[in-house]
């Protein structure tokens, strides 16, 4: 499904196609069934762009790997601020003393494809 962002700033998403595959799910018979739709739609110069997307999405899941023991540790202390509204409060009321307008807000990291 392709996500794209529009002239005016909207994010898109399309549904090229649907099918029952009842071949085994290998890389090749997966590939050849992208590289049919991509032809279908007349869209077999972006398989570039897909590829450099599935090998940057690599890439990155290989650096998060290096620093795994670190963002666990920090997803526990974002977690801990999460679940406690009392802790939050804490945060937001040392974030103010410091000056800090307005208060930093703790993201939780989501892993998405």
């Amino acid at each position: 499904m392709p996500h794209f962002i529009n002239n005016e700033c909207d994010l898109k998403s399309y549904l090229l196609s649907c099918f029952k595959n009842s071949e085994s799910h290998s890389s090749e018979n997966l590939k050849n069934d992208l590289l049919a739709v991509l032809k279908k739609w007349g869209l077999e110069n972006n398989i570039a762009a897909c590829c450099f997307a599935h090998s940057l999405n690599l890439a990155i899941l290989t650096a998060l790997k290096s620093i795994s023991e670190k963002r666990d540790k920090v997803r526990g202390v974002v977690g801990h601020f999460k679940r406690s509204p009392q802790a939050a409060e804490k945060l937001r009321a040392m974030q103010k003393q410091l000056g800090l307008t307005p208060p930093l807000m703790l993201i939780q990291d989501v892993v998405t494809r």
